[in-house]
């Protein structure tokens, strides 16, 4: 047979084949061989891309912490009325004056965002530690139970019944 001519199903055929006797087909053999390396320099610079593109992410975060570290941490001194406890301003005894104060103020919004860039971060160097799904006994024969409803309700489709076993599904057919 030549490959050239053969259809799809002619081609399993002869794999499986050739496969049940371990016979090598020569063309194949050599076609796969071909087929795997240019899969396998695909692979590569796919890895290879990532990588870079890692390394870009890392620097952009580092950049974005870098910007929001200050006002997240450090803030930045503010100068506001000097105000007593019940909110009333101070004033300098001798001239009158509103007395001044010196506050830090902090950004809590840059704080909110170096948590999301720490996070992503972390998820991009693989410091996370992989999530556990614990499943129960209860979880685990409910499913099955769904999933043997599901199977009996599409025998029954199939079949021509209805789902509750008393009346075939409508003709839809002519719409």
């Amino acid at each position: 047979m030549s490959l050239d001519d053969a259809t799809r199903t002619e081609i399993a055929d002869a794999l499986r084949e050739a496969h049940r006797t371990g016979t090598p087909i020569p063309r194949l053999t050599a076609a796969w061989r071909s087929v795997h390396a240019a899969l396998q320099v695909d692979a590569d610079q796919i890895g290879q891309q990532r990588d870079e593109y890692r390394q870009l992410q890392l620097l952009q975060i580092d950049r974005g912490i870098a910007a929001y570290f200050r006002p997240a941490f450090i803030g930045r001194e503010v100068e506001v009325a000097a105000r007593d406890a019940l909110g009333t301003p101070k004033l300098d005894p001798e001239t009158g004056a509103m007395l001044i104060e010196t506050i830090r103020v902090y950004d809590y919004a840059a704080a909110d965002r170096l948590l999301k860039l720490f996070e992503r971060q972390a998820r991009l160097l693989g410091l996370d530690a992989p999530t556990r799904v614990a499943v129960s006994t209860e979880t685990h024969s409910a499913t099955h139970e769904m999933l043997f409803d599901l199977e009996r309700m599409l025998t029954l489709a199939a079949d021509g019944e209805g789902i509750d076993g008393d009346e075939p599904p409508p003709d839809t057919a002519g719409l």
